[in-house]
Parts: C-alpha cells; structure tokens; sequence
C-alpha cells in the first residue's frame, strides 16, 4: 500500500489529453501549511507544489472540468512518485500524484489545507546515526519498497525515509532491519541526485512522523513500541532539500 493525501488549490494551468474512451487531465495543486518547529514552537508557512494527473471518462469530463478551475479547493488521493522537471533548461524535482480520486470541495481556497504519505513495504537498507555531543535527536534512515500495479505493469517504487527521535527514545531502531515489514505515515518530498550515468535521477523521500513494525514478533519484542506517536520532525532533517520552483508565468502553478 502506498498514498498520498493532499488537500490543496488548483494551479493557473489545467491540461487535458483526450482519448477515445477517456479523458486524461493534468494539473498543479499548491498546498499551503503551517508548520510548527516542535523545539523552538516556532510556525513557518510551507507551499508544497503536487502535479496531479488523474482520468475521467469522456461522457462525464466536461462536467468535471467546469468544476476544475483554478484557485478552486481539492481533495485527490493516488500513488505518489518523483518525476523530472525542465523548465528553462532547469531541472526540478516534482512530487506527483497519480490520482485515483479528485473531489472539488470548493470553489475558492479554504484553510486547513492538508498533504500527507503513508505506505507499508520493506526495508531495504538501513543507516543510523545516533545522537552525540549536544545533538538531542537521533535520525535511522532507511530504505522502504512497495510493488506497485500487476504483471506487465509491476514496478517497484522505493522511497528514502528519515525517521527521527530524541536519543533517549530510540528503541525502535534496531527493529528496523532489512526485510522487515513496515507502516509510516509522515510527509513526503523529492531531491535531485546524480546518477552513475552522468545524468539527473529523482527520489521520492519522506519524512517520518508515525512509524509501525507489522511483524507481530517485533512488536512484542519491542514492548509494545508497534505503533509510535505521530510527531512533528525537525524542519531541517538532513535530507537535501529539492530547489524551488522559480517564479515564472511559464510554469502552470
């Protein structure tokens, strides 16, 4: 299982792809949060751009499209991925959604406007590093694999966790093994990284905020410690950080 959440406002531009059968509609949701730094209390206004792609069947797209406008409030939920984006002879990490559900709960922007990663898979590999010093936090990253689709269509999508405690509440961690089964919730984002080839790849991250072992032993042997809860991490967790998104009228959000 692996979905993303958002509750946001409909971009400038909306594309539209017909098909004999359905229509395919492209389009940019700008999600605005606060979000508070649990150390110094500290609220900071966070935009998250999601490109949405989702189908409607042709009998009932126009319907749909006259709903779809811009600045209007939406709530979409689908597989979230990491895609590449060229603008400028720039490149852009971009978090993108394939829909499996696009409501239109308003006409205009509303408050309380949401974006939220959950998935279960496997661990792939792990690092942790632990807090020393005066560092009060300790950070296991780790790799998590979900099989997404079936038969000709099955892929694999993988995404780079972060999952951060204070170094006196870390005993979750040597749960966290290749292999093992989990469930995180938490939020999601894209780095650019380089490839051996010499060319531009994209990783879908997230930092985790609620994290639970599904292995019935690894829960008893963790002391009840299955189901950890949800906490605000650290604005600044230590992955890099994706480029913004320059102001520009030739991009569609």
């Amino acid at each position: 299982m692996q979905k993303l959440t958002i509750i946001g406002v409909v971009g400038k531009k909306i594309a539209v792809d017909a098909q004999e059968t359905f229509k395919k509609i492209l389009f940019w949701v700008n999600v605005n949060e606060e979000i508070a730094n649990p150390s110094t209390g500290e609220v900071k206004p966070v935009i998250t751009t999601v490109r949405v792609a989702c189908y409607k069947r042709a009998d009932r797209a126009d319907l749909f499209l006259k709903q779809l406008v811009p600045n209007a409030t939406v709530l979409c939920t689908g597989v979230a991925q990491a895609d590449l984006v060229v603008s400028k002879e720039k490149e852009f990490g971009c978090l993108s959604l394939d829909a499996r559900e696009v409501v239109v709960i308003a006409e205009a922007p509303l408050r309380g406007q949401y974006l939220n990663f959950e998935m279960v898979g496997n661990v792939g590999t792990v690092r942790v590093n632990a807090a020393d010093g005066n560092q009060s936090d300790s950070v296991c990253n780790f790799s998590l694999a979900h099989n997404e689709g079936k038969g000709d269509k099955a892929k694999t999508i993988w995404t780079n966790c972060a999952y951060w405690r204070p170094k006196d509440r870390c005993g979750v961690f040597p749960f966290i093994t290749s292999g093992k089964k989990l469930f995180i919730s938490g939020r999601p984002r894209v780095s650019l990284y380089r490839r051996g080839d010499g060319e531009t790849g994209v990783s879908l991250e997230c930092t985790v905020s609620q994290l639970e072992l599904l292995s019935a032993s690894d829960r008893s042997s963790a002391g009840g410690m299955s189901s950890l809860e949800p906490e605000l991490p650290d604005p600044d967790p230590g992955i890099p950080t994706p480029p913004d998104f320059p102001e520009s009228d030739e991009l569609p959000f």
